[in-house]
């Protein structure tokens, strides 16, 4: 399974750029998006409260990489970040509600 080494790949590396894991999980073979691939397993995992449960991958700005969390640092920065992300995709999603619900009500009149 990709997302198992991906796992192996950050415990024995301890952070990767997303250019190294894309190659090292063979995405850049056949595939249009691998950076989006990685994400999609990237996300997988960290929504995973099974086999994955205490395991939650955090992306790191210097090379544009990955790692597993490891650190209270890391894990209130995910936190803040996260936290900032849902509000400003809170925002633009009462901003396409209100914007869906007026052309509805003016394509009643």
């Amino acid at each position: 399974m990709k997302e198992d080494i991906l796992i192996d790949l950050l415990q024995r590396t301890g952070k990767q750029s997303r250019d190294k894991l894309v190659k090292a999980l063979n995405l850049d073979k056949n595939n249009k998006h691998p950076d989006r691939q990685l994400r999609i397993i990237k996300e997988h995992i960290n929504l995973s409260d099974g086999k994955y449960k205490d395991v939650l991958i955090v992306g790191f700005s210097a090379s544009k990489g990955y790692k597993i969390a490891d650190t209270e640092e890391e894990y209130k920065h995910f936190i803040t970040e996260m936290k900032a992300r849902k509000s400003s995709m809170d925002i633009q999603i009462e901003k396409a509600e209100r914007l869906l619900k007026k052309l509805e009500d003016d394509g009643h009149e």
